[in-house]
């Protein structure tokens, strides 16, 4: 049986683990569809991450698995030199395999930053997850799947990836 209230006990655990992290999150939008499902865009002040998307639609399942909800949040990083001609970058940790590393390719040396800052994999929860940069919207995601929301280690991984994001691309190159 769908239950309804789910997304919406999500978003509150998720903006709960938010401000016991001494940031200062906001409700910006919220869409429902029945095609996207649900989408909360959430606006985070004091930190290089300035906002997350959290998505959530339900997955009715098949003769193998029982149906639910799928969820995940995608953090925003600005970046004012991720525009429109900015190479397509896309790296993620893949679900398979014994060693946690970044694969993809990239211009910039992100991948290699990323894979020598061991902190980050001591802490990496989840799998697959993945960074983008979007021209289109002028910023880097780092998207990955959603129970909770972040605790003070997790924040801080991704604190740390969004500055190794910043600090990597050498406007010169382009």
């Amino acid at each position: 049986m769908k239950d309804i209230r789910e997304p919406k006990k999500k978003i509150d655990k998720f903006f709960a683990a938010l401000h016991r992290l001494g940031l200062n999150p906001r409700l910006v939008s919220r869409k429902e569809s029945w095609w996207v499902g649900h989408k909360d865009r959430i606006s985070i002040s004091d930190s290089p991450i300035h906002w997350a998307e959290v998505t959530y639609w339900f997955d009715r399942g098949d003769e193998f698995v029982d149906a639910h909800w799928i969820c995940w949040v995608e953090y925003g990083v600005p970046d004012p030199r991720v525009r429109v001609g900015f190479p397509k970058i896309r790296l993620r940790v893949p679900i398979f395999g014994r060693v946690a590393r970044w694969v993809g390719s990239d211009e910039f040396g992100i991948k290699e930053r990323l894979n020598q800052d061991v902190s980050i994999f001591e802490v990496l929860t989840w799998a697959g997850t993945t960074i983008r940069a979007r021209p289109k919207i002028g910023c880097w995601t780092i998207q990955e799947g959603f129970l909770s929301g972040p605790n003070e280690s997790v924040w801080a991984m991704y604190e740390s990836i969004a500055n190794h994001l910043l600090a990597a691309v050498d406007t010169s190159v382009r």
